[in-house]
């Protein structure tokens, strides 16, 4: 739990308040073999609930669990078998979470395209790259909606075959049944620290959207998609940074008000630093017609 603190609307401070481990269901700490932990919302106030990637190189399918406050998993609520281990690409999976207009519905995507609806994307982008915006009823146990959102193609030119070159839905914000703020991160191995490009975009359900949940591959049909808009380029700030890049921002929510306005917190994942030179940034924006 991080604390902020503003002097002048600035941010002076980021102090960590409160730490709280993640539990398996006998009050374990989780298997990292079996867990990879991405969005995390709440529920209320005694309750979280969690997304994992898994690990499918293991064979451990992506999962999300609801859980106490103190950490420890109450239910693992009970996803289609197109999220099956076996359709879901590695470190591809439910990096991202969001809470419906009430604590019965979440919405989550995968960050990666399924194998059974196509390709990912890729720089030359002579394809549709498509994920499934889904929203789960935890009274139902069931998907009550589900529709494609078009990823952008890969932002920079792989420079050898052997490089990666991705771009997937790091994470979003239900904002009512129709809108949702997406966040798209681009990484492409070679650059240093100017390989991650991130976008915001404002996702919204037309009445030509098509309904995808009874539809089991998309690779072969030919579906409307999510429309979106695009509200922040980030490389568009990048020189206003210290750091004068943007890293590897995975995790957004709305934050404080400051002078009656909303804001936006971002935070990026610093993969321990595996992949060169990252930091653990934090942004916050000041949001103007929310």
């Amino acid at each position: 739990e991080l604390q902020l603190d503003f002097d002048n609307n600035i941010i002076s401070d980021v102090e960590v308040i409160k730490e709280v481990i993640l539990k398996d269901y006998q009050g374990n700490k989780l298997n990292p073999d079996c867990f990879d932990p991405e969005g995390l919302r709440f529920l209320d106030d005694n309750q979280i609930v969690w997304s994992s990637e898994g690990n499918i190189k293991k064979g451990v399918a992506p999962s999300i669990q609801v859980g106490t406050t103190d950490g420890k998993i109450k239910q693992t609520i009970a996803l289609p078998s197109i999220f099956d281990v076996q359709n879901v690409i590695h470190n591809g999976s439910f990096e991202n979470l969001s809470l419906g207009q009430n604590a019965e519905t979440i919405w989550f995507a995968n960050e990666i395209p399924l194998k059974s609806d196509g390709q990912s994307a890729t720089y030359k982008n002579n394809h549709s790259a498509f994920v499934r915006l889904s929203a789960y009823n935890l009274n139902t146990s069931k998907i009550t909606q589900q529709f494609a959102y078009p990823l952008d193609k890969v932002a920079l030119k792989p420079k050898f075959t052997s490089s990666v070159a991705i771009n997937g839905l790091v994470e979003m914000v239900y904002l009512d049944d129709s809108h949702f703020l997406c966040l798209e991160r681009s990484y492409t191995s070679g650059y240093g620290a100017n390989g991650t490009n991130v976008k915001l975009y404002l996702a919204i359900v037309t009445a030509e959207v098509t309904a995808i949940s009874s539809i089991k591959a998309l690779k072969n049909e030919k579906v409307v998609p999510l429309k979106k808009t695009l509200l922040i380029d980030f490389k568009s700030i990048m020189n206003e940074l210290p750091s004068k890049h943007i890293d590897n921002l995975e995790g957004f929510c709305f934050g404080p008000k400051i002078n009656g306005k909303p804001t936006l917190v971002f935070i990026s994942d610093n993969n321990f630093n595996e992949y060169g030179h990252q930091i653990t940034q934090l942004l916050v924006f000041s949001v103007e017609g929310l």
